[in-house]
Order: C-alpha cells, then structure tokens, then sequence
C-alpha cells in the first residue's frame, strides 16, 4: 500500500492528540488516538454590519464590549463650527441596537477615553465644547447617571485613554499652546496626578491596556508612526505602524490590539486595519467603510466600531453606523479520502 510520504515525498507529524486549533492551522498530522488525519482551518476575521446610532459624532470616548458597548459625548457631524461643537449624548449598544441613555452633566468631545471602563462603570476626562473651550472636567458615569469627579490637571482635547473608571490614564491630547504635548495623568479614583511623560508628545493617540500595561500609537504630528508602551513607570518605544495616521481607534491590550481607520495625510479617511501581537504591527482585513474618529469598544477578537466622520477635513461628513470585527474561527477536520 502506498504512503502518504511516498506519494507525496513529505514526512506528518503523528501526533496521540489534536494541537490546540488556534495554532494548527494550515498543518497536516496523524492522530493515532483515532487512526485518522487531521488539518487546522481558519476561517477569515471578517467586519460586519452592526446597529445603526441615533445621530452622526466623531471623536467619541467609548468603552466596554462588542455587546454591551458605551458610547459617550462626541462632536456633532455635521459640524455647526469648522471642528464641531460637543453633545453629551450618550448611548448604550446590546450588540444589536443603540439606546440613548442619561446625557454628560458637561457636553464635549474628543476626551478620554478610549477604554476606559465597562458599559456600567466608565469615564470621561478633558475634552472640548468647541475648539475654543478645553475641558478638564472628570465624569463617571454608574450604569443609570453621570457625577463630576476630580478635574485633570491640565485641560485638554483630543487626549487618549486607558483603564478602568476608578484606575485610567489620560494620555497627551491637545493643551493652550501646545497642540502636541508629552503630559500623561493617571486617576486613582478621586484624583489625577502626573507620571512619566510620553517619548512622543501627541495629539489623537490611539491607546488601549491597562492603568500598568498600555499602548500609545499613532497620532499627530505628521501624522507619526510612533508607538510605545507604559509598564506602570515609564513609556517604552516599540515597533512603529506600517501606516501613519491620526484620528483613528482600537481595542484590546498591549499584546494583541487593532488600529482601526484614521485619517492620513491630506485630511483623507482611511479603511486600513492593522493587528499588534505584542512585537509588530500586520495589516489585516480593511474596515467596511473607512472612518476616523469613532467609538470602540470591545477586545482584539470581537469589537464594535460606531459612528466616526469619513470625508472631509475636522470633523466633515459622518456616519451613523457600527462596524462589528470578530477573530478567525480555527477549526480541526478530519481528512477523509475518496
């Protein structure tokens, strides 16, 4: 009887058991526990369709996940002035639909965070009414209303964020004379006190982790392909993106992130996608309709993306949809011969 390596001049692996999906794809093996071949699949990640919001808004803080997601403030597309003025609108997202929900005691956009905190249990800090007005207001919001909590040190817009609600980071942004400062603040709580500044002083970072463990990519000037981690006492500087932009938003943590759309040079919106596993940064498959500035909540493997302007400078025209990105699906099969 003929061989699989005398067929084919190639050796399998012969294995007592299956490999864990995630890693066998694309592999060929022997399992003798059952007498039969195997093949790891993946099926491709893939964007999806999800529920429409209730109005247009970039620049918006939002946290939680793919199915229970927040969405908080932003900046009203189309703008009344050249950048937009803030709303505190805010709206719930069960994975299926968006429901509008008690207002911020402050309207503004373009504050931190962009995961900071649960749909229950999240906050907002900084931002601005209108390109004029800064803030360093501080809001927590419990599930049911918002409550003013301990100012920013410094106001300002356009800043990232971190964290949870009672342990963030409010990273960058935009001060009064300084449209691309290093400050990073960190809340205890109650409180905001200064640490170690950034490597890169940035306007628009996107940041995703933890109060001890996150990542600052992106933003401008330029735009930069900068990135860095913060290990709970300094700013690290780590493998750059392979496209520069600004505007743009993600989810996860600092070993496994996505950068979603963002705005490249010449003021144009982008659909570009690119996946961090802790050393580099990949390309991987293009949002459905390329945006910048919208709120995302959810982890690397199941996301939700809504809202966000796709055309023209500021804050331009928006859109008032969600994008919905899930992980390949790994699989075993059985080789069968026919």
């Amino acid at each position: 009887m003929a061989t699989y390596k005398g067929i084919q001049g190639l050796r399998v692996q012969n294995l007592s058991s299956d490999p864990p999906a995630s890693v066998a794809s694309g592999q060929l093996w022997y399992n003798s526990g059952s007498g039969s071949f195997k093949i790891g699949i993946a099926g491709a990640a893939a964007w999806s369709s999800g529920g429409s919001t209730s109005e247009t808004k970039a620049w918006i803080p939002a946290a939680g996940t793919q199915t229970a997601a927040i969405m908080c403030g932003g900046l009203q597309v189309p703008p009344t002035n050249p950048w937009g003025t803030g709303t505190g609108h805010t709206e719930t997202y069960d994975g299926s639909t968006w429901t509008e929900v008690s207002d911020l005691t402050t309207a503004r956009g373009s504050g931190a965070p962009s995961s900071s905190g649960t749909q229950t249990a999240t906050l907002v800090a900084g931002g601005k009414i209108t390109d004029e007005t800064l803030q360093s207001i501080t809001e927590t919001y419990n599930g049911t209303a918002w409550t003013e909590i301990g100012d920013l040190n410094t106001a300002r817009s356009y800043l990232g964020g971190s964290g949870t609600s009672t342990a963030a980071l409010a990273i960058g942004g935009n001060i009064s004379g300084d449209p691309y400062p290093d400050i990073v603040e960190l809340f205890n709580g109650t409180a905001w006190t200064e640490v170690a500044d950034l490597n890169t002083g940035r306007r628009g970072p996107v940041c995703v982790g933890t109060q001890t463990a996150t990542i600052a990519t992106s933003g401008n000037p330029d735009p930069t392909t900068a990135c860095e981690i913060y290990n709970g006492t300094a700013w690290t500087e780590v493998a750059d993106i392979n496209v520069g932009r600004s505007s743009g938003a993600g989810g996860g943590t600092t070993t496994s992130c996505l950068y979603i759309g963002g705005q490249g040079p010449g003021e144009s919106v982008t659909a570009i996608v690119e996946q961090y596993n802790g050393t580099s940064w990949t390309e991987t498959t293009n949002i459905t309709t390329g945006v910048g500035a919208s709120g995302v909540g959810g982890i690397q493997s199941a996301l939700v993306a809504g809202c966000g302007w796709n055309s023209g400078a500021g804050a331009g025209t928006g859109v008032a949809i969600s994008q919905e990105w899930n992980d390949p699906v790994y699989s075993i099969e059985t080789v069968t011969v026919s």
